[in-house]
């Protein structure tokens, strides 16, 4: 970039007149101003500094178009947008995080950074948790780093991972996504949260990581992570179901108390634990349907026709606890009552 366009893109990012100013120009000037700043590399992070401030605007607009500009620099727009998550107002940290979570590799790079502390002056008024979220809307790429951040030795930070690997199964099965919907100004080509994938329902991997959480020292990551398991569906039980059958106690503590909760998708993981080799996880899983009422009917009724005697003899006895301790309805007394005739014929 020659002299004569770098003071000229100065007088634009910090203008004398509103005519000069860069985010009253054109769509297609701005991405031209944004891409002669990501050429700069690092040299560029002052004006990407100037620009940020912009975004204490109180004009939402201007607060967005600056959060785009920057979103096109690349590395160093995405450390500014970064800074902007400990941002006392709440659209100037919203504005960060959509522009941040529009991005790619910069994008979540910027993000891990400030997950972890990592940004000049470390976290302050929520910044971790907007970057966890931020994560969350980013699809795989984010979910990565979330799973990363779960082995972080910090505890505030493995929390504040697990509870952005949280946000999309809880918003997903309450109200909906609150993930940003995509902007005009989105460069073209740039995966935007609206067209991300749903942080769920792609894989297991996050919900392997969440169950090693179970094991964690801190109590408090503990219950973050059984929690989001526990609102994660069939997928998060099963998550769940291999933990109860861990060799680690806290891990069976966290995973029976959530399995009970679950209703039927809790039942069924337990009630497949009862094919287990282990003894003693065959024990606590008849332990815990045993207080789960007709869901635990429901998923021990089709078990008394299972392959494995063994199985068949422990739903039966499982039932047999629940017929005779109350809580079920008549519909599935009579269903039990007629299962067990029916083995007892065969």
């Amino acid at each position: 970039m020659s002299q004569t366009d770098t003071a000229a893109l100065v007088k634009s990012l910090v203008p004398t007149t509103r005519g000069s100013d860069v985010l009253l120009r054109p769509l297609d000037a701005r991405r031209d101003a944004a891409d002669n700043l990501r050429s700069m590399g690092p040299a560029g992070a002052p004006y990407a500094e100037a620009l940020a401030g912009r975004m204490d605007d109180r004009n939402p607009d201007w607060q967005r178009k600056s959060a785009s500009v920057l979103e096109w620099m690349g590395k160093e727009g995405a450390l500014a947008l970064a800074r902007k998550l400990s941002h006392r107002d709440y659209l100037v940290r919203r504005s960060a995080m959509e522009g941040l979570a529009a991005m790619s590799d910069d994008g979540a790079a910027a993000l891990s950074a400030a997950l972890g502390g990592d940004l000049a002056g470390g976290p302050e008024n929520g910044a971790r948790e907007c970057a966890a979220q931020a994560l969350s809307w980013m699809g795989p790429r984010g979910r990565r780093v979330l799973i990363d951040r779960c082995e972080d030795p910090r505890p505030e930070v493995r929390l504040a991972a697990v509870r952005g690997l949280g946000h999309t199964a809880r918003e997903s099965t309450s109200r909906g996504s609150s993930a940003p919907a995509a902007r005009d100004s989105t460069p073209r080509g740039a995966p935007t949260p609206a067209t991300s994938p749903r942080l769920f329902g792609e894989g297991v991997e996050h919900l392997s990581a969440l169950a090693r959480r179970l094991q964690d020292t801190e109590p408090g990551v503990r219950s973050a992570a059984a929690d989001v398991l526990q609102s994660s569906g069939a997928d998060g039980a099963a998550a769940l179901g291999r933990a109860f059958q861990a060799t680690s106690a806290p891990s069976q503590a966290f995973a029976d108390q959530a399995l009970r909760g679950m209703g039927s998708d809790g039942a069924e993981t337990l009630a497949e634990v009862l094919r287990s080799r282990d003894a003693n996880a065959r024990r606590r899983a008849a332990a815990a349907l045993q207080s789960m009422g007709q869901a635990a009917a429901k998923a021990l009724v089709p078990r008394l026709a299972d392959d494995c005697a063994g199985v068949r003899r422990r739903a039966a006895e499982t039932l047999e606890q629940l017929l005779s301790g109350g809580g079920l309805g008549l519909e599935e007394v009579h269903a039990a009552a007629e299962a067990l005739e029916k083995r007892i014929d065969d």
